[in-house]
């Protein structure tokens, strides 16, 4: 791939449009037919360091020499310079204005989850007082078994908390349960049915169906940790991606909250550490689909706190406090579930 790319920057060297070569050998399906136009591009916005350093060097009109990334190689031609403005108040309002509301939306988020936690831990026999409060509507799953269900019963934790011995023997509020797409859970039973064994012939298609599904799974995730140990022994992503007949999906930087990359991928990519500056971090992941992800993480972007409106930051902290002491009191309450001895007064009841 180098001795390819040195040719290229060789005929570019002696007069050949790098246009016209880009359109011929760039391996970029997405910029090729373009003659390689990646458009203006930020210094942060290029996901790559050495890219992003070679491309900053270059003054208008010139040529880069043969530049390694983690993704391969490239030859880079620096068209023009657009040199970056601040935006004025006006052009900016209508964002600030949105991640206002954003933040006055999770605090009252925040807020109205310490109430459900409380009125359901110290009414543990009832979600009607909790429901009145906060206004909402007490919603009833169809039946489901430890092991699958549709709806919120098909998170794990959800399916956990219900079969517990707090919820399942001693008829206890479960404790709140934060599912995906900002919302927290609280659940109790309303009827419970024995296990019972059915009939191998009403189980067959089931049972053959899962099986199917497992033996894929597991082919996945051996594919899946031998491409790590390809990545680990130095290969590049192209040169992986090329032996095996995939195609690596390169989304743009992400946050926290978006929506690009599944939640699952997301908050795995999100515990991994720093990578230094061309050695990107790897890692694999079999994701709640049943499919195994192998995640290539090449750089980190801080947010650039002093940016923010004083407003914004201190609606962050306390956003950040409020949940830390949720998670506090919550604790708090499993110890105090957990160890507190109770003594029953009938003639009081």
């Amino acid at each position: 791939a180098r001795e390819k790319a040195e040719a290229l920057l060789k005929q570019i060297s002696e007069g050949a449009s790098f246009e016209a070569l880009a359109r011929e050998n760039s391996d970029d399906i997405g910029t090729a037919n373009a003659g390689g136009d990646l458009g203006f591009l930020s210094q942060d916005s290029m996901i790559d360091p050495a890219y992003a350093e070679a491309a900053f060097a270059l003054t208008e009109g010139a040529v880069s020499d043969v530049i390694k990334s983690a993704y391969g190689f490239h030859i880079i031609k620096l068209e023009a310079v657009n040199d970056s403005q601040v935006k004025s108040f006006a052009e900016v309002k209508n964002d600030l204005e949105q991640e206002y509301r954003r933040h006055q939306a999770e605090d009252k988020f925040f807020e109205q989850g310490e109430i459900l936690a409380n009125m359901t831990f110290e009414n543990p026999d009832t979600l009607e007082l909790a429901a009145d409060e906060l206004g909402l509507a007490i919603a009833t799953t169809e039946m489901f078994s430890r092991d699958k269900g549709e709806g919120v019963a098909i998170d794990d934790r959800v399916r956990a908390a219900a079969f517990s011995e707090e919820v399942l023997l001693q008829g206890l509020n479960s404790q709140p349960l934060e599912l995906a797409g900002d919302r927290v859970l609280v659940l109790r039973i309303k009827e419970h049915q024995e296990s019972s064994i059915l009939p191998f012939e009403d189980v067959k298609t089931e049972i053959v169906k899962i099986l199917r599904q497992q033996a894929a799974e597991e082919m996945a995730e051996q594919e899946g940790k031998s491409i790590l140990a390809l990545l680990a022994d130095n290969n590049t992503l192209e040169s992986v991606a090329g032996k095996r007949g995939l195609t690596w999906n390169h989304p743009d930087a992400i946050k926290r909250t978006s929506t690009a990359v599944a939640a699952d991928i997301r908050q795995k990519a999100f515990r991994l550490d720093r990578p230094e500056a061309g050695k990107p971090r790897y890692a694999g992941l079999r994701t709640n689909s049943g499919d195994y992800a192998v995640i290539a993480l090449f750089a980190v972007l801080d947010a650039d706190i002093e940016a923010l409106e004083p407003a914004v930051v201190q609606s962050i902290t306390d956003q950040r406090e409020r949940y830390y002491g949720a998670s506090e009191l919550l604790g708090a309450m499993n110890d105090m579930r957990q160890t507190a001895e109770i003594k029953e007064f009938p003639e009081n009841l």
